[in-house]
């Protein structure tokens, strides 16, 4: 939970500009060092647009409270807005470890493992599903799971495109296998070969 005292609490205090929470929050935290507040003095700086000063200030933190939820959620959240998405799942990560069942970060950890086609994101899916059924990305990506398979859709067919440079397609073949069979590491490391060939490919 969130530190909750006089300062925090008052409406005027939310009310401040960045900079005057900044300095009321560096007052706060030179009294009580061992607090928690250091996530709102994040938060105080990201409002400045100080992106990189906010994450160094809760990973700082974090190494005293790494227990601490809500810091665990902002950083995934500014790494983010840094473009870092890789090390946004990792924060999502810790801050799952921390707290399994906590809705927001299952949330942004399954839309990150969307986006890049993440062979595990039907277990995340079924993790959030579990706790809100009614989750619309949930339902889309186990209702794409329940998908009968293409006779197509078989290593024999990817390797026949991988075999006359259609990489892209056997790609695709291989996530969807990925995607009945999320811990196959054999199927993992193709997607990863055959996807950095591609990008290779592209920068010639």
């Amino acid at each position: 939970m969130w530190v909750l005292t006089s300062l925090f609490c008052c409406l005027h205090f939310w009310t401040m500009n960045p900079v005057e929470r900044i300095k009321r929050l560096n007052d706060y935290i030179a009294l009580h060092p061992s607090s928690t507040a250091f996530a709102r003095l994040a938060e105080a700086h990201a409002d400045k647009d100080e992106l990189s000063r906010a994450l160094k200030l809760l990973e700082r933190g974090l190494r005293e409270h790494p227990s601490y939820l809500p810091a665990h959620i902002l950083r995934a959240r500014y790494l983010l807005q840094k473009n870092q998405p890789f090390k946004a799942e990792e924060a999502l990560r810790e801050a799952l470890a921390v707290d399994p069942a906590n809705l927001p970060a299952l949330r942004m950890l399954l839309g990150l493992e969307t986006r890049r086609e993440a062979a595990g994101r039907g277990v995340t899916a079924r993790k959030l599903a579990a706790l809100d059924s009614a989750d619309p990305l949930a339902r889309k990506v186990l209702s794409e799971e329940t998908k009968p398979a293409s006779p197509f859709t078989t290593r024999s067919v990817a390797e026949l495109y991988e075999s006359q440079g259609y990489l892209t397609e056997a790609i695709r073949i291989y996530r969807e296998l990925a995607l009945k069979k999320p811990d196959d590491a054999e199927i993992a490391a193709k997607i990863k070969e055959l996807q950095g060939r591609v990008d290779g490919t592209k920068t010639q």
